[in-house]
């Protein structure tokens, strides 16, 4: 059998408090270091408005830039600025977040 070290309280006392130091500066570190992310979103709906003609509405405001773009095209543009699709739904509704800056 292996002989058990003993500490004094004193001793004891001072590596417990060491170690809580050490402990709180490490989660000091980890609250400063992690970064909130926040989020904004943006809801793109095509509405089919005669055979071959489509509008493209951007969180309820119409886009005319867009109009009657091929949906490939709409997709690239909304990328380019940094969107990200998340979700599209049967009903035409296109999903996106990006990081808020």
């Amino acid at each position: 059998m292996a002989k058990q070290e003993t500490m004094s309280p004193s001793d004891l006392l001072y590596t417990l408090a060491v170690e809580s130091q050490k402990q709180s500066a490490l989660l000091e570190q980890m609250q400063n270091g992690a970064r909130r992310e926040v989020w904004e979103y943006l809801v793109v709906f095509v509405q089919a408005q005669r055979e071959g003609w489509f509008e493209y509405w951007a969180n309820g405001v119409k886009i005319p830039d867009l109009d009657n773009k091929p949906m490939y095209y709409v997709l690239n543009y909304i990328g380019s600025k940094g969107w990200e699709l998340v979700s599209i739904t049967p009903s035409g509704d296109f999903y996106f977040k990006r990081r808020k800056s």
